[in-house]
């Protein structure tokens, strides 16, 4: 959904709602939203990841700069282009670096089952995804950074 907003804003405000999801879940997940911890969670999730499905008006960025450089859209099939940067493109073709992300978004998935848990009143099930949910986000991040490091040095060889 086009939101009337120019590239530079809406990456504020994508930014904005990214931080804020993640203080939403941190407060959740660290018990500081005490009896609405469920709800917090919840919530912060759903601002994060909201303006994924969002994107911005389809101006050029000499609108939003002021100056003559290249369009907004991307000129093979006139959509808008996405803020996703080469790095994360590169990312993306290490089946390493896409396990490592799938750990790593699996970890949150764990601690938010505890979270939920947690809430029901299972405090010791709570307490073990939460433990497990922590080693899990390392071990993804590890598979992230050792894919991008492979990539780097593939590329530093040719």
């Amino acid at each position: 959904m086009n939101v009337p907003l120019s590239p530079r804003a809406f990456r504020l405000v994508d930014g904005g709602s990214k931080l804020v999801g993640l203080v939403a879940i941190a407060a959740a997940l660290n018990g500081a939203a005490a009896p609405h911890s469920l709800i917090v969670g919840v919530a912060g999730f759903v601002v994060g990841v909201g303006t994924a499905f969002l994107s911005p008006r389809e101006v050029t960025s000499r609108d939003d700069r002021g100056d003559d450089s290249t369009p907004a859209t991307d000129p093979a099939d006139g959509r808008p282009r996405r803020p996703l940067t080469s790095l994360a493109t590169r990312l993306w073709r290490s089946r390493l670096a896409r396990l490592g992300g799938a750990l790593w978004l699996s970890a949150f998935a764990v601690a938010a089952a505890g979270v939920a848990l947690r809430a029901a009143g299972s405090y010791r099930l709570a307490a073990t995804l939460f433990g497990l949910s922590g080693p899990l986000g390392l071990v993804g991040i590890l598979g992230i950074v050792t894919g991008g490091g492979r990539l780097a040095l593939a590329s530093r060889r040719e």
